[in-house]
């Protein structure tokens, strides 16, 4: 079920670490079943060292504190505190990770430095298609304040595809069946049936902790607990998204799709891709710094921090940590994803709705002839809800190059040296030539 392919060591932290290593996995190692162990040990030098972070592509998976007895390491550093128990050893679940992945470990010391130890690149096995009569999934990839709640209200209006209230709710229904089978395809959780937790505990069957591979005394069962199982709960979430939208889509329809926004750094895109052959995924762009703006509006609107720009102590460090962050992800899916993922720039789906909306159905095997087009159109504006809290302009072409007037000299500098680049990737004018024209 999963492979390492290359550990690559990295050890070199002089002043925060007088040792440290991954002992497992190694290269060439395969698993079983649908995880693998991470172990090792690692020993602070100033600082003790208190916790092992497992990040994959720039985002923490887990985190460990260090108690395994360790008394080689003990033996090798007789004068360092802690040195008895500064082991490590965790079980991870692969299919919180990428078909092909890289991790990174690194150790967190008291004070609060840090040393990576290695980077473990692999390869999962990919779940068992077993959708081919549901309802297929039509994936929104964005990043917030772009435009997807139009986009999905207005695919919604065509009678092939199913959404559920899209400016009422922001649903995530294959998120959260997806995410609850992650949850339970970890060996932190379904080994839990067999060694239980405290039963008061309402949470005892998720993730604990100690819970690790040889904890049952049967090899046999363990595989299958972790392996066929692990694919027959995924099977059993895919049946409840197929339920919650064959109801809302009523026993008259027969919907092809149903539509649902989901966020670059996601797994769960690739997930229902595996399990589901017809799932299909658009990726929705806009100009990052009308983005911006639109999310420097909204707060101002409504009165408080969000889209991330709480984490964040000043708009400038918004764009140099979130926006940035999420502009790279978004692209780095477009690029990954190549002919598989339809793109839809946010300007094209305003300015030209025809053009925009024929593309996609093409893409999506609909009927992309003009009347397919006038009527989804047509019901999407003729039946649209008071969606008044949704904008922050008057009008929906005001939306297009806010920047120019609404952004900072300072702003639209950072915007220049942080995001041009990927913006001239994605058709937009780069941010000073726009700004003189201002």
């Amino acid at each position: 079920m999963v492979e390492i392919v290359e550990i690559e060591e990295r050890t070199s932290a002089p002043g925060r670490l007088l040792g440290g290593r991954l002992d497992r996995p190694k290269a060439g190692a395969t698993s079983p079943i649908h995880g693998f162990e991470l172990s090792g040990w690692a020993l602070g030098d100033a600082s003790p060292v208190t916790a092992i972070e497992i990040s994959h592509e720039g985002r923490a998976v887990l985190e460990v504190g260090l108690d395994e007895p360790r008394a080689d390491i003990a033996a090798a550093f007789p004068q360092a505190a802690g040195a008895e128990h500064c082991g490590f050893r965790v079980p991870l679940g692969s299919l919180d990770l990428r078909a092909d992945f890289e991790l990174t470990v690194t150790a967190w010391c008291e004070d609060g430095s840090s040393a990576p130890l290695a980077t473990v690149r692999g390869h999962r096995r990919m779940l068992p298609t077993s959708g081919a009569g549901l309802i297929q999934p039509l994936m929104v990839n964005t990043i917030g304040r772009s435009g997807s709640t139009w986009l999905v209200w207005l695919l919604s209006r065509h009678p092939e595809m199913v959404a559920f209230k899209p400016y009422a709710r922001d649903v995530r229904v294959a998120t959260y069946w997806a995410n609850v089978a992650q949850g339970l395809s970890r060996p932190q959780s379904y080994l839990g049936q067999l060694v239980p937790g405290p039963l008061e505990d309402k949470l005892w069957w998720l993730d604990q902790g100690g819970l690790q591979a040889g904890i049952a005394g049967d090899p046999e069962l363990e595989e299958w607990l972790g392996g066929n199982a692990v694919e027959e709960v995924f099977a059993m979430c895919q049946s409840r998204i197929e339920a919650f939208y064959s109801r809302v889509a009523g026993s008259d329809a027969s919907p092809r799709y149903f539509v649902e926004k989901f966020l670059p750094y996601q797994v769960v895109p690739d997930l229902l891709k595996e399990i589901y052959p017809g799932a299909r995924e658009v990726i929705l762009v806009r100009d990052f710094r009308d983005m911006l703006c639109s999310v420097i509006a909204f707060n101002e609107k409504r009165g408080y921090q969000a889209f991330g720009r709480g984490t964040a102590r000043s708009d400038a460090e918004y764009v140099e940590t979130t926006v940035r962050y999420s502009a790279r992800r978004l692209l780095k899916r477009l690029r990954e994803c190549g002919d598989s993922a339809h793109l839809v720039r946010y300007e094209d789906l305003i300015q030209t709705p025809e053009a925009t909306l024929g593309g996609m159905f093409d893409y999506l095997g609909l009927d992309s002839g003009e009347d397919a087009i006038s009527e989804t159109l047509e019901l999407a504006e003729t039946e649209v809800p008071d969606y008044a809290h949704h904008r922050t302009t008057a009008e929906v072409s005001a939306t297009i190059g806010r920047w120019r007037d609404e952004l900072s000299p300072e702003l639209a500098e950072l915007c220049s040296e942080l995001l041009d680049p990927m913006l001239v990737e994605l058709g937009y004018e780069p941010t000073l030539e726009g700004a003189s024209q201002s």
